[in-house]
């Protein structure tokens, strides 16, 4: 009875790395079940670029070994379009320990495990409520900070807790900060991965929610390493059995790095967009009006992927976005009403400078605005206030 009470719903045997070998119950039952987190490295995929969390679950005596690991996009994990775009929502899977290693030795990434110090009975509710979690497939509504692969595996952990309590109230340094601030220390080693996180966090940006939500795998141990288990009794217990992890596969690929970070990109751009004004102003029109086309087609095509991502694909729960105010289709509206009225076009070019000449000087004071997004703004700001200054 209680060897069926704990097995998963997908029993099958399995040989992976790092597995445990067959061995005899002990009088306690306590190997019967063991339970450890698994955190992987980064990759250079842009989801991925904070690592990896999941729980294992093994019972060595039936030769039973799983991984509980939640997908955002289960059918297709490397559509990183439909990642942004679409409302992608979470599901659990059991996975063979060899299966899910598999996948992160292939890509050269590393995976540690940490051992938790949970009871035998704690350990055998947590594997029910891991199968539990199964049958609602797909179960919740992804969200960057709030639902994730290391929310998810706080929150199994503080409900597997039997006569106790497990509350992450003391929390690293790096948790004080603003989502937004957090996002960027997350994504710190991948530039790119922080542009396109912050172009969509909106005013998210400015909240704190949760601590379960706002971990990563990064400051996951840390955390846990804070806030022992307080048992019904007044006593305290370690989560982890060891502050140092075991090794199940080697970190063979680490990530790269890019020198063409958006910050120089977005930089030359801005310098590009000021040299061809100074060369519409001495006489070469052509080249300043292929320029306004494309950047008015790009600031269109920009204005409705983030019209998408921020109210459709809820990537961080659906909230204003500042950036909204530069990329938006009312200035192809406009343009297209009336173009041929010089008068109108003058005041709205003079309307759309002085509110993009705005935005950037808010930039200290929004915590989603920086440098990189506001050179663009910048190039957008030159081009309208050149125009506004040739329209006659």
């Amino acid at each position: 009875m209680l060897a069926a009470a704990v097995l998963p719903l997908h029993a099958q045997k399995s040989a992976a790395p790092g597995a445990a070998p067959l061995e005899p119950l002990l009088p306690d039952s306590s190997n019967f079940v063991t339970a450890s987190l698994l955190l992987a490295s980064p990759s250079d995929v842009l989801y991925s670029c904070q690592g990896h969390c999941a729980i294992r679950l093994q019972c060595p005596t039936h030769d039973l070994d799983y991984v509980y690991t939640v997908s955002s996009n289960v059918d297709n994990p490397n559509d990183v379009i439909s990642f942004f775009l679409k409302q992608g929502r979470v599901s659990m899977l059991a996975v063979p320990t060899a299966d899910y290693l598999g996948e992160y030795q292939k890509d050269g990434r590393s995976v540690v495990q940490y051992d938790l110090n949970l009871t035998h009975h704690e350990k055998q509710r947590l594997w029910r409520n891991l199968d539990g979690e199964i049958l609602q497939r797909p179960y919740a509504q992804f969200n960057y900070m709030g639902i994730n692969c290391v929310s998810f595996c706080a929150e199994q952990l503080e409900y597997a807790i039997i006569n106790g309590q497990l509350r992450l109230e003391n929390t690293p340094a790096q948790l004080n900060r603003a989502d937004g601030s957090l996002a960027r220390f997350y994504t710190r080693r991948a530039p790119w991965a922080e542009f396109l996180f912050m172009t969509f966090m909106g005013t998210a940006a400015d909240r704190r929610v949760s601590t379960e939500g706002r971990l990563a795998p990064e400051l996951l141990i840390e955390t846990l390493k804070l806030n022992p288990i307080r048992n019904d009794d007044g006593t305290l217990r370690p989560v982890l059995f060891s502050d140092q992890p075991r090794e199940l596969l080697p970190l063979v690929k680490p990530e790269t790095t890019t020198h063409l970070t958006p910050m120089l990109v977005f930089g030359l751009l801005l310098i590009a967009i000021v040299v061809i004004t100074l060369l519409e102003w001495k006489g070469l029109r052509r080249l300043a009006d292929a320029t306004d086309i494309t950047l008015l087609a790009l600031q269109t095509l920009l204005g409705l992927i983030l019209l998408q991502a921020t109210y459709m694909a809820n990537l961080f729960e659906i909230r204003w976005n500042w950036y909204l105010i530069v990329f938006n289709p009312i200035p192809l509206i406009l343009w297209l009403l009336f173009r041929k009225r010089r008068a109108t076009m003058k005041r709205v070019y003079l309307c759309f400078t002085i509110i993009l000449v705005a935005f950037i000087a808010c930039t200290p004071l929004i915590e989603q605005l920086d440098l990189e997004h506001q050179f663009i703004t910048a190039a957008l700001a030159t081009r309208t206030g050149s125009n506004y200054v040739s329209a006659q």
